[in-house]
């Protein structure tokens, strides 16, 4: 079960095979607006994280985004933000508008 944004409106809604893309926004206090759009190819599940911050270097979009793909199997939160830490600080990835819990906890809000 995912909590996302469908035109315009907060829901709680199953990604369906059929369903393209379920999208996620959020904006962190004194920071940059970011989104999570989650979609569900042949059972696959991939994520784009798009918004307004700043991220180098760029390859560390690919690196970020895998890495929660990775994160939905996480068994709890914590485990998915130390596994996406981990990702950044071995990556070298310098994000500037948000920090890697506020993504995890946007992940984690549209999963419950």
């Amino acid at each position: 079960m995912l909590r996302c944004c469908i035109n315009g409106q907060m829901a709680n809604r199953t990604l369906m095979p059929s369903e393209p893309s379920l999208v996620i926004e959020r904006k962190v206090e004194g920071g940059k607006l970011f989104r999570l759009r989650v979609t569900n190819i042949e059972g696959s599940p991939s994520i784009q994280l798009t918004g307004d911050f700043f991220l180098e270097p760029e390859e560390g979009i690919d690196i970020i985004e895998g890495c929660l793909v990775e994160c939905l199997e996480a068994p709890d939160k914590r485990e998915a933000e130390r596994k996406l830490r981990r990702a950044i600080t071995e990556s070298q990835i310098q994000i500037l508008g948000f920090e890697a819990k506020d993504i995890v906890d946007a992940l984690w809000e549209a999963r419950s």
